[in-house]
């Protein structure tokens, strides 16, 4: 008996601990992004706004260039920010910047955050499973082969080939 009190005990200890560090980790990221500036090249910000409404997306969406991260991502539950890696927005064409707007977009059509959110809740309790940060590693995958069908299928036929070099890009 006094194993299972130990064996509970240790499971109650990582899951907070694991708790709290994804929880400070999120907050401590978040606050850091707030502090750059958003992106605020005309040019950039209409075809967000061509891309948001091409996509069907309403919600308000602000982008901001950081070296804290090393591909685009969305960034935050309640009012999301597009994090792009510095540098990327005069590596890339505003043709080829449109796909990667409209992948990341995909991603907030489809709920991606707030699903990414809730299949945290497993992976804390279940710590100790492989199979369970498995198939959270697949999920997160299967989201990005989703994300690419809907922008594709939002796209015209001979788009596909460049749509695909942009993102490998």
């Amino acid at each position: 008996m006094r194993i299972w009190h130990l064996v509970g005990g240790l499971w109650l200890t990582v899951a907070a601990v694991l708790s709290l560090y994804l929880t400070i980790t999120a907050l401590r990221f978040g606050w850091l992004i707030r502090r750059h500036r958003p992106v605020t090249n005309s040019d950039v910000l209409n075809l967000l706004e061509d891309c948001k409404q091409s996509m069907g997306v309403r919600t308000p969406i602000s982008m901001v260039e950081t070296s804290m991260v090393k591909c685009p991502a969305l960034f935050g539950f309640t009012r999301p920010r597009l994090l792009l890696p510095k540098g990327l927005l005069e590596a890339f064409s505003l043709a080829e910047l449109r796909y990667v707007l409209l992948h990341e977009l995909a991603h907030l059509k489809r709920g991606d955050i707030p699903l990414n959110w809730l299949c945290i809740l497993p992976l804390v309790l279940h710590w100790f499973n492989p199979l369970v940060w498995y198939a959270f590693w697949r999920m997160r995958a299967d989201a990005e082969v989703a994300c690419d069908d809907l922008v594709l299928s939002c796209t015209k036929t001979p788009e596909n080939k460049t749509y695909g070099e942009t993102i490998i890009k």
